[in-house]
């Protein structure tokens, strides 16, 4: 059985909010994931890539750090691909007044305790069936004396996707 429609024993019509395909990647680091200063730094080894079946599907992800800690720490998501225009999709900045300022998320987790941290995303301005490469950036809101810690040395980092039909 290739798909859904040959185990359900024919053509299956996709729904709006099916989930259409769902892609995954896990690693464990090899050393602590961390920032201390407003220099992004990609997290290659969590990057997915997608192939839209839908230019107008939504696609949401989830990323799961299972140890961190630290002080002013944000993600960022970066997108690229032939179909859409590469940059960051979530991208801190300095300015209150634009949406996302933190990035996509923010932690601030303090006296050493260690926490898992969960984001998630929707993306739903790709507009293309071409694939799509989805990849997590790390770093400090500025620059600070105390080190935001976003993943724990051998510790296994999730990163989710799935298309969903609109």
């Amino acid at each position: 059985m290739g798909n859904y429609s040959d185990f359900a024993g024919g053509v299956v019509e996709v729904q709006s909010g099916d989930i259409i395909q769902m892609k995954e990647v896990e690693f464990v680091t090899p050393s602590h994931i961390s920032r201390s200063n407003a220099t992004t730094y990609m997290i290659n080894d969590a990057a997915i890539a997608i192939t839209p079946q839908y230019s107008d599907s939504k696609i949401f992800g989830e990323i799961h750090f299972p140890m961190s800690r630290g002080y002013g720490s944000c993600l960022e998501l970066y997108r690229a691909g032939a179909g859409v225009t590469d940059g960051a999709l979530f991208s801190a900045t300095a300015n209150y007044s634009t949406n996302y300022y933190y990035g996509l998320g923010y932690f601030s987790t303090g006296g050493g305790q260690w926490s898992p941290t969960n984001f998630a995303y929707i993306d739903t301005s790709h507009n293309t069936t071409q694939e799509i490469t989805y990849t997590p950036r790390v770093r400090a809101w500025t620059t600070y004396s105390t080190t935001g810690y976003f993943a724990h040395q051998n510790s296994q980092v999730l990163h989710r996707v799935y298309e969903i039909k609109l």
